[in-house]
């Protein structure tokens, strides 16, 4: 008989800003069903809408994808589905979404390290150029 009935949906469905410029990092927990054989990924910019493939993980063992290429400050919508060996596709996973962005450094503050040493090179050169 052909097999007609797909693999449950992946659970525990994350996306995260990857915080190093338009990426989006997710991470899922796949079926434990045992004709699971992959992960596919979709992708839009409209919450509710499934949008397009971004990728498909032909991998039983991984749980994680870094969505790259993607516009800062623009949100991005993710559905992830299981596939199984018949490529049956399971159902939809709840949306998640992230927003890439640049991640920022920390303002340097007085007494760190760097300003220290800043300081003392300014002084040895004034020393030396006077």
């Amino acid at each position: 008989a052909t097999d007609t009935t797909a693999s449950s949906a992946p659970t525990n469905v994350t996306a995260e800003d990857a915080k190093t410029g338009g990426a989006v990092k997710l991470g899922w927990t796949n079926p434990s069903d045992a004709d699971f054989a992959k992960i596919k990924i979709y992708r839009s910019t409209t919450s509710g809408s499934i949008g397009t493939v971004a990728t498909t993980i032909d991998s039983k063992t991984t749980t994680s994808y870094t969505d790259s290429n993607l516009t800062n400050g623009t949100a991005h919508f993710y559905t992830v589905r299981s596939l199984d060996a018949s490529g049956n596709e399971s159902t939809n996973t709840t949306q998640v979404s992230a927003t890439p962005s640049v991640k920022t450094l920390p303002k340097t503050g007085g007494g760190t390290r760097f300003d220290r040493l800043r300081a003392f090179i300014s002084t040895l050169w004034d020393a030396w150029t006077n």
